[in-house]
């Protein structure tokens, strides 16, 4: 059965990767396997289950070729088109962090039209000069530039492209202008319930209600997500298994409830039928909640192991809880093959994985169902959070075991009592939980705590054993030292990785150095909102990864968003032990880049700073700080955005100094940039450019194309190469280079 449904699995995971021509002769082949052992090895095979496995591959390709199809295609790409369609979803206002803006977001559901192979069913866009009366349900005749969907590939596991295929969404873009159509839709009655409690229902109970029981992500803040990373109670926040196993537990009890009253005032041949009434008052609480909280993948695993547990304890039968779980695992992959794609497949199945290793078959003293779980739990997805990206902490076991009962014994009944009956004394304590929760997690925040690093193939081998022991039934008190053992071991520093990183950071730029004990970044990277920055997402991981646990030195060249919009979540994540600017005055606690000179930080690692000897009294690209790093006997040069009057004034200064292996182009590529006596002076055998995917500025410009040629430099751009990685034998790769998943553009 186990490997049955294994290698069911597999196929749906491999029809996902393959193209329709690659996924048709792999069933050839797996057909030809059969055929092979049935007829030479004299074998039974079960053709059934070849079958199953054959099906399981054609329906995941055709799903994805499906999704792409729907796909705006990259010819459409930044194009005015027209829309018609209906708001679906409560638009959720947002503040842009490049130009102080606030503005909606929302998604759009489309009329039949033939802006993609397949059509256009939903996009994503963002309203600068909304409507005020915005609601779901409101259909409009629009005009907005639509953007095909691209991930920035900085070989991280998180995969904008696969993200928005699982999801549904084939574009996303902003609305130029808009009219409203008299033909109203009738939002759902999700939507409209939503709407309600918005409107009708105080803040914080309004705020959970939309959180807990409607799963929208927008109802806490950015600042209480971030509370629940810090503390790994992100789960909590995050509309999951814990919630539908708690509803169904609820109606469970509730049926039971309703069926003893039954029973003591009837009898015979219908007494016996409501013992089935359990039964169905716990699966339809399930799918209550299941269609409230918006079906994700999540949901759909814990709703298939709810009702499958329940079904099986009405019929008497006995069961393993771990083939439920295998059986849930490629019932989400059937509804949607590209769910293994996200962080909470892996989260969720982890998580029951880890409860069905401590609840079956042993005997639970009075401290298991407090203690036992969360360490658990806790062992059982620091692969899974080291995977993704997320910091780990053994503080995070002490916070799980506060809050996992406080949410599921508290505020979860609570907020569904809100809900039901929005009494101010319901309310009001609501009100007062809210504040202790979020009391009790700021202070395990604060508390001294030694964040895991991440770890690789040698730890998730020890990880893995240990698990398998411990699900093939050795005690807790054997496996728990050689998980603290673990623990442990990985809390010991982590050699750093030596490397040059220059990000796919779009329209910006972040370039991370290190030797094995010394590193240096240069500039940030943007922060589009408060949810989202290059920083955030691509650098403070990569910084784990590479074992940077604090920067030596961060360079700020200048003070544009585009290369200084993450500086505080940097220093905030990391820290610096000491911060260089081209314009200090911009940035508190600085130091300026210009008078440097030459900086040793290694014997594999120094850097030189050119000046202009005007740079300080000039403003924003020209006071750039300009950089050469050395680095295992390669030269980088990092001019920031100067433009061609600075390039020539640190050519009459410095002259042959200025040679170097690899130039960083200046300003993204732009005309203003990149002249030929520049590229002259500094004679790179390699030119970089960090540039977004067809910007609004045309970077890297034509002219400077024609420059570098003339120059022979060979031309790496982030937005065609994705992230571009030197390694200390002066070999180098980039994210775009080699096999990409068939969704990939």
């Amino acid at each position: 059965m186990y490997l049955r449904i294994s290698l069911l699995v597999l196929a749906l995971v491999t029809g996902t990767l393959l193209t329709p021509i690659q996924a048709l002769l792999v069933c050839i082949c797996v057909l030809l396997s059969g055929l092979v052992i049935k007829v030479w090895l004299t074998r039974c095979v079960h053709w059934g289950w070849v079958a199953g496995v054959v099906l399981a591959l054609v329906w995941a390709c055709f799903f994805v070729t499906q999704q792409r199809h729907h796909r705006l295609p990259q010819s459409g790409h930044g194009e005015s088109v027209n829309l018609s369609g209906c708001v679906t979803g409560i638009p959720q206002p947002m503040q842009s962090q490049l130009t102080g803006r606030t503005y909606l977001k929302f998604s759009l559901a489309l009329d039949p039209n033939q802006l993609s192979p397949a059509g256009l069913r939903r996009v994503r866009l963002n309203w600068y000069a909304p409507d005020s009366s915005l609601q779901a349900g409101d259909c409009f005749r629009m005009t907005a530039v639509l953007r095909s969907p691209r991930n920035l590939a900085n070989q991280l596991p998180f995969d904008y492209e696969a993200y928005l295929l699982f999801r549904g969404v084939d574009a996303n873009g902003y609305v130029r202008s808009a009219t409203r159509l008299d033909r109203p839709q009738r939002p759902l009655l999700r939507d409209r319930l939503l709407q309600s409690v918005n409107d009708g229902i105080p803040a914080p109970a309004s705020v959970w209600i939309r959180g807990l029981v409607f799963g929208d992500g927008a109802a806490f803040s950015p600042q209480q997500w971030q509370l629940v990373r810090d503390t790994g109670t992100l789960h909590l926040l995050v509309v999951s298994g814990l919630h539908v196993g708690l509803m169904a537990l609820a109606g469970f009890w509730c049926g039971r409830g309703l069926q003893r009253g039954f029973l003591l005032y009837r009898s015979g041949y219908l007494a016996s039928r409501v013992a089935l009434v359990p039964t169905i008052s716990a699966t339809l609480a399930a799918t209550l909640y299941l269609y409230f909280a918006g079906a994700g993948i999540p949901l759909l695993r814990a709703w298939l192991m709810a009702v499958l547990g329940v079904l099986l304890f009405a019929s008497a039968r006995r069961f393993r809880p771990a083939v439920l779980l295998l059986l849930a695992i490629p019932g989400v992959l059937v509804i949607n093959p590209l769910a293994w794609t996200q962080s909470g497949f892996w989260y969720s199945f982890a998580a029951v994985l880890a409860l069905i290793a401590v609840f079956h078959g042993r005997k639970s003293g009075w401290i298991h169902p407090w203690l036992l779980p969360q360490l658990a739990i806790f062992l059982m997805l620091l692969p899974v959070s080291m995977f993704w990206g997320q910091p780990v902490s053994p503080v995070q076991m002490i916070a799980n075991a506060l809050a996992v009962p406080v949410l599921s014994l508290l505020l979860l009944p609570l907020t569904i009592l809100c809900l039901l009956w929005p009494h101010p004394i319901m309310t009001g304590a609501l009100a007062k939980l809210d504040l202790t929760f979020w009391w009790t997690l700021e202070h395990l925040q604060s508390l001294p705590s030694v964040e895991l690093p991440s770890q690789g193939a040698v730890f998730l081998l020890m990880w893995g054993i240990l698990m398998v022991v411990y699900l093939k039934g050795a005690q807790a008190r054997l496996v728990l030292p050689g998980g603290l053992l673990l623990l442990v071991l990985m809390a010991q520093s982590v050699k750093q990785t030596p490397g040059i990183w220059l990000f796919d950071s779009g329209q910006g730029q972040s370039l991370l150095v290190t030797d094995n004990s010394r590193s240096v970044l240069i500039d940030t990277g943007a922060s589009y909102s408060t949810s989202f920055s290059i920083a955030g997402a691509v650098v403070l991981p990569w910084m784990s990864r590479a074992g940077v646990t604090q920067l030596d030195l961060l360079i700020v060249s200048h003070s544009d968003h585009d290369h200084a919009g993450g500086v505080d979540e940097i220093l905030n994540g990391v820290g610096a032990t000491r911060v260089l600017a081209g314009q200090p005055q911009a940035l508190a606690g600085s130091g300026s880049c210009h008078p440097q000179g030459r900086l040793v930080l290694s014997e594999h690692l120094y850097l030189v700073f050119f000046h202009t000897g005007q740079q300080e009294a000039q403003a924003d690209n020209d006071a750039s700080c300009v950089v050469q790093i050395h680095w295992y006997g390669k030269r980088l040069l990092v001019p920031g955005d100067i433009t061609s009057r600075a390039e020539k004034q640190l050519i009459v200064r410095y002259g042959p100094q200025l040679q170097s292996d690899i130039l960083i182009a200046g300003h993204h590529g732009s005309h203003t940039s990149s002249s030929s006596a520049w590229l002259k002076a500094v004679s790179p055998e390699q030119v970089w450019i960090s540039a977004g995917y067809r910007n609004r500025f045309g970077h890297p410009h034509a002219d400077v194309m024609r420059r570098l040629e003339d120059a022979q430099a060979d031309v790496l751009v982030t937005a065609d190469e994705g992230l571009i990685r030197l390694y200390p034998d002066a070999t180098q790769d980039t994210a775009r280079s080699g096999w990409q998943p068939p969704w990939r553009q």
